[in-house]
């Protein structure tokens, strides 16, 4: 279907299979996924369910890799491996819709979905594995990885108007088109070449490198730090609707960053648009740290005690007392050493994608047709 694919896109839409992958979810793949645990709701205990469903997460994500070969007979006819797993995210025709278990491989083998990995190669003279979709996204912008299929979705059917046949597209298969015959609506191809992997990166340096890696690792701190912020404002009285804007904040906070991660190592937008996206994100991040000002600086004073507590019991000589923190004053320091060595990497890899974009432009046409995907084919794997 349609709908469930565009949730679950994102995460096979990665050209490269490691660890990494596992983490590569959909924005809105546990807004459908409910459907399929509700029936459970009636037959299993609550937590005997949330005991499987984390074991099957676990499980799932030390199969996301290419290191580990086959493991013993038995253990691969009865559990989803890496050789089973590897297969079900090939975008080759032959692997497209095999091996849809999470952590048993048994009921694709009694409904007839399994595939080993090993046949399959030799049955197709040795072709290997191709990572990513039949038509990959060639793109770091993790909006455009999540969003892409349901703007195929709406663009197929814009020419119906607002007739009821147009949710049609939501249930019907990836590729269908209302406009065409089902079987030429979207041909799967005969066979995936190997393509160069997507990898454009307009972020070069120590100093571009760096800011990636504190723009990702700060956002990851903050999150924690805003979200125990927020929930202790909705338990004190009045501070639920306090709370309700903060959670919109928090995700329209994971929304800026990730897209600005993908912005800077892509380059498109040029300067003026990361600059502003940059500066939208920060003031969004001390608006939220305002917002919450009571509850990080008890949590700031509650760590300033800890740690002198543990620094008297350590030492002879007079215990470090933390000064007191002002968040406006701490806001206003860090924002003003990031700012020069903001302006410098955005500067920098908007002038980078300018390069690259100038490079594509002179290749010619057979030379980029191998690294270079059909625009406007819906995404399928």
């Amino acid at each position: 279907m349609n709908v469930l694919w565009a949730a679950h896109i994102a995460h096979h839409s990665s050209e490269e299979y490691n660890l990494t992958t596992a983490l590569r979810q959909g924005a809105v793949q546990y807004s459908a996924s409910w459907i399929f645990n509700l029936p459970a709701a009636f037959l299993i205990p609550p937590p005997l369910f949330s005991f499987h469903q984390h074991l099957n997460r676990i499980y799932q994500f030390f199969i996301h890799t290419r290191t580990v070969g086959r493991l013993h007979p038995a253990i691969e006819y009865v559990f989803n491996t890496p050789s089973h797993h590897r297969a079900h995210h090939g975008s080759n025709p032959h692997l497209i819709d095999k091996n849809y278990g999470g952590t048993l491989i048994l009921f694709d083998r009694l409904f007839g979905t399994f595939v080993d990995e090993d046949v399959a190669r030799a049955q197709h003279g040795g072709e290997p594995v191709v990572y990513g979709l039949t038509h990959n996204v060639r793109s770091w912008n993790p909006l455009w990885c999540n969003w892409h299929q349901w703007q195929y979705m709406w663009r197929c059917t814009s020419h119906m108007g607002w007739s009821l046949r147009r949710l049609e597209v939501l249930w019907q298969r990836p590729g269908w088109n209302p406009t065409q015959r089902d079987d030429a609506s979207f041909p799967i191809p005969s066979a995936i070449p190997l393509r160069p992997v997507y990898d454009r990166q307009a972020v070069r340096g120590v100093a571009g490198v760096a800011y990636l890696l504190l723009t990702f690792f700060s956002t990851v701190v903050m999150l924690k730090l805003l979200v125990v912020a927020c929930s202790s404002d909705a338990a004190t009285a009045g501070g639920t609707a306090a709370a309700y804007w903060q959670a919109w904040g928090l995700c329209a906070l994971v929304v800026a960053n990730t897209t600005l991660l993908g912005g800077l190592m892509e380059g498109r937008w040029g300067w003026p648009v990361l600059q502003t996206l940059d500066f939208a994100r920060w003031a969004l991040v001390c608006a939220l740290t305002l917002s919450a000002r009571s509850a990080i600086e008890a949590r700031l004073a509650t760590a300033a005690t800890w740690w002198n507590g543990v620094h008297s019991t350590t030492t002879t000589t007079t215990s470090m007392r933390a000064p007191p923190v002002s968040l406006d004053a701490l806001l206003m320091a860090v924002g003003v050493l990031l700012l020069p060595w903001s302006v410098h990497v955005c500067k920098n890899a908007a002038r980078e994608g300018a390069v690259l974009d100038h490079a594509k432009r002179k290749t010619p046409p057979a030379a980029a047709a191998a690294g270079k995907d059909v625009a406007t084919a819906p995404a399928q794997t």
